[in-house]
């Protein structure tokens, strides 16, 4: 975690280019379990137009309410939901999904991670969706979590990313639970990924404290994805429901070299 972000204006690397056709627009909201106002976020999804969309700390609840308001949109859908007090994941796609594998909780880490492949306009890309380990202890202490659960991520991470099928495009997106320096962040890059947001947005948070006199933020949420595409645009979407906000991001064809 860092300290509160006072001013939340992006400071892009690189200009949004116009999308490439064939393009497709990814998302990812960690909808919190404990969003007081599902509408907005529902909202929040319906107008980013995104064509596929992946979700973490989704209850049969929210299911629910994303199946009712956005199916005619998202004929494709496929949750989980472990027995857990943060909820599951899913993902909503306007394109058909093909093989999916729900993956346990991998070398130290509390959630499932979702791998599925979908038949999108640039062909068949498979998604993990993830929600890493948070910087808290098994006990619940956040300040001790914080200095400690950096190598967790990254052998959760690395586990996870061993189930990736080498010859398919992948993007790998979630919460990841740290920022753009952090160990399952950095590994992830290691492996030949790129990550969309900070290509062009340095500075904007997607996690915030709720309450209390100190406020902190963080770049939680990452999408990430290998070299057989090329990221178009990048940005965080401010809502009001979650404790995070969406990352959006859109994606064409890499160019021949």
């Amino acid at each position: 975690m860092a300290l509160w972000i006072a001013c939340r204006s992006c400071s892009p690397v690189r200009p949004p280019e116009p999308p490439t056709s064939p393009h497709l627009s990814v998302l990812t909201f960690n909808l919190d379990v404990d969003a007081p106002d599902k509408e907005s976020a529902l909202n929040t999804i319906e107008q980013s137009g995104a064509d596929v969309v992946c979700v973490q700390e989704a209850t049969p609840a929210w299911e629910r309410a994303l199946r009712e308001r956005l199916g005619n949109r998202y004929r494709y859908v496929s949750f989980v939901h472990p027995a857990n007090q943060y909820g599951g994941a899913g993902v909503l796609s306007r394109f058909p999904l093909g093989d999916e594998k729900w993956l346990p909780p991998a070398g130290g880490g509390w959630f499932p991670s979702q791998l599925v492949q979908v038949q999108t306009p640039l062909g068949k890309i498979q998604f993990l969706n993830v929600h890493l380990r948070p910087p808290s202890t098994n006990d619940g202490s956040k300040v001790l979590g914080y200095f400690t659960t950096g190598s967790v991520r990254r052998e959760e991470i690395g586990q996870i990313l061993s189930h990736l099928d080498s010859g398919l495009p992948a993007i790998v997106l979630g919460d990841f639970n740290e920022g753009d320096g952090g160990s399952a962040v950095s590994l992830v890059r290691a492996r030949g990924l790129s990550d969309c947001l900070s290509q062009f947005d340095r500075h904007t948070a997607t996690w915030h404290s709720r309450g209390g006199l100190i406020r902190l933020a963080e770049r939680a949420d990452h999408i990430l994805y290998t070299p057989q595409l090329h990221c178009t645009g990048s940005k965080v979407i401010p809502q009001s429901s979650s404790d995070h906000d969406p990352v959006a991001a859109d994606l064409g064809l890499a160019r021949p070299q």
